[in-house]
């Protein structure tokens, strides 16, 4: 299994920086130096797989795209993981010519006409598991994700 992050998708950038912090990133004006957070990245999704991912499900993204936003406090952190949550049950749901139709343009399918539907749809699952299992552990520890938009 692939998990799609920035080494897997290299050519679909720019690229959402998803940051496990103890605390909400502060910025009083502006926008956050990447000095402020790097060490602190556990996933860079693709723009490109956002964009599928809600094209897909029919859905807005579950963060503002162009911003960055603190998710602290359970209710605000399950409420994105839920989200995330919903994407896996219709992409397990989805029928094998949408999964290909949405997904197949992506790095590791493009110009693979025999990928597996199956490849597919368990690449996604894996990523997206990955990201809530992150978000989880932090609505556990009273922890927050921050999402540096593009």
């Amino acid at each position: 299994m692939t998990i799609l992050n920035k080494d897997s998708l290299p050519k679909h950038g720019p690229y959402h920086e998803l940051v496990y912090r103890p605390t909400p990133l502060v910025v009083p004006d502006g926008w956050p130096s990447r000095e402020m957070y790097s060490n602190d990245i556990f996933f860079e999704l693709s723009d490109d797989l956002l964009d599928d991912l809600c094209s897909f499900s029919k859905q807005w993204s579950p963060f503002a795209v162009y911003e960055f936003t603190n998710f602290t406090g359970s209710d605000e952190l399950l409420a994105l993981a839920g989200t995330f949550l919903e994407w896996t049950a219709r992409i397990m749901r989805g029928e094998e010519k949408d999964i290909i139709d949405n997904f197949s343009n992506l790095a590791p399918y493009e110009n693979n006409p025999d990928i597996s539907p199956m490849t597919i749809q368990c690449d996604l699952i894996d990523t997206i598991t990955f990201i809530v299992s992150k978000i989880i552990e932090a609505a556990r520890n009273g922890h927050t994700i921050t999402i540096v938009g593009i």
